[in-house]
């Protein structure tokens, strides 16, 4: 596939929602035909949708996690995106680690704010999907057992590595949340990054909706959306570092803020160009991660001096930029595969189709999501995540990065990217 085509199957995991969205929009907006829903191929996932409860299931790390959804407004920047002039706004979710797991109340939380569930559940009634149904997903999450944990998470989190993560092209960072949440349990700040108007539906903690504007982005809204991507993640940066900043996640961590000197960065599709162009535009990003996206802007040209993994898989053929940046990744640098995976099995749709389904999956749906149990794909790519990172963050020696991992043969070592033209 062509640098289009891997950024433009962003907009394939959550083309659904726009059929409801396009009632939503202003007049400006460009509209989405109504058929799209009957297109669409996450049809056969909608089983899934009906079913009375989806818990995701709890990452294997050593820790339970927690999270916090914050937003953030940049008064230094006017939206480009936006109807009527306005400052840039964000939204994001910070996974954090609280305790072992043995020392975890954990309960189980939804996974999707109220109206962002009610707008699914709206868009997915035409098939007979009961209404409240994406309320009932759930996430798991650790409580401290004691006002001493308390004390000591917060101890713990001032000196914790921090990693941002950026999602796909029109898609909610909430896709990401199973991920997001096994890498930090083992041991690492996630925050998970929602770009407005570029992904499909973004609810802010006050219940404000901001709606996608496009199912299709030309090449040249593409490069401005990573450039607005770009500037977000740098934004989020600076406001992490600020004091008090831990103290919104974690009201006991009063001024604390985070260390950010070193921070790491990776995210799926164009999130991961995304992550590539923050590392080129601060010494703050040191390390990054790109899950299966083409790469956008300077950076293809310029390379990175930083380390860097390009992670997909091989079931397509690579993205040209992969093969242009190659040689020009002057520092640690790895090509991974992910075997029997699509570009959706790196988002949670694997692990919400495994709930729904069983194993095996339908072969309509193994055709989105690929063929590794959801659980699996999850922890094979946060293993791998954990293990850069912990690498340079850490300074630890992550040996699943040095050879093939027997824990992990899902993840297999390649030369270099494929240059083969289709």
């Amino acid at each position: 596939m062509d640098d289009r085509d891997a950024l433009q199957s962003d907009t394939t995991l959550s083309s659904m929602t726009h059929d409801l969205l396009d009632c939503q929009h202003s007049a400006h907006l460009p509209q989405v035909q109504k058929t799209m829903k009957l297109q669409s191929p996450f049809v056969p996932l909608l089983p899934l949708l009906s079913a009375a409860t989806l818990n995701i299931p709890a990452p294997e790390g050593p820790r339970g996690t927690n999270f916090k959804t914050l937003a953030f407004t940049d008064p230094s920047r006017l939206d480009p995106f936006a109807p009527h002039p306005e400052d840039r706004s964000v939204v994001i979710s910070v996974f954090y680690p609280v305790a072992s797991v043995s020392e975890c109340n954990t309960t189980l939380v939804p996974a999707y704010p109220p109206r962002t569930a009610a707008i699914f559940d709206a868009e997915f009634a035409f098939a007979g999907v009961p209404n409240g149904t994406l309320e009932a997903v759930r996430l798991s999450v650790c409580n401290p057992s004691t006002s001493a944990s308390t004390k000591a998470i917060v101890q713990r989190l001032s000196t914790t590595p921090t990693i941002l993560f950026s999602p796909g092209l029109g898609t909610s960072r909430l896709l990401y949340s199973a991920l997001a949440q096994a890498v930090a349990s083992a041991g690492f700040i996630v925050i998970t990054l929602d770009h407005p108007y570029d992904a499909d539906v973004v609810e802010f903690p006050d219940g404000r909706l901001v709606l996608g504007i496009n199912s299709t982005w030309p090449a040249e809204q593409i490069e401005l959306a990573n450039q607005v991507r770009t500037e977000d993640a740098l934004f989020v940066l600076d406001e992490i570092t600020r004091p008090g900043f831990l103290g919104q996640v974690i009201p006991a961590a009063g001024n604390s803020s985070l260390p950010t000197a070193r921070v790491g960065i990776f995210g799926h599709s164009l999130g991961g160009a995304t992550a590539a162009s923050a590392l080129l535009a601060s010494d703050r990003f040191v390390g990054g991660i790109n899950l299966d996206g083409g790469l956008v802007g300077p950076v293809v040209q310029e390379g990175l001096d930083e380390p860097f993994i390009l992670f997909g898989h091989k079931s397509n053929t690579t993205s040209s930029t992969w093969c242009e940046i190659w040689p020009r990744l002057k520092g640690w640098k790895l090509d991974l595969d992910l075997v029997n995976s699509t570009h959706g099995t790196f988002t949670d749709l694997p692990i919400l189709a495994g709930l729904a389904f069983g194993e095996p999956l339908p072969p309509a749906v193994e055709e989105i999501v690929g063929t590794l149990p959801g659980t699996r794909a999850r922890d094979a790519v946060a293993a791998s995540v954990g293990a850069f990172f912990g690498m340079v963050l850490k300074c630890e020696i992550p040996a699943m990065l040095q050879r093939a991992s027997a824990a992990y043969p899902e993840v297999e070592f390649l030369a270099e990217p494929s240059c083969n033209e289709p």
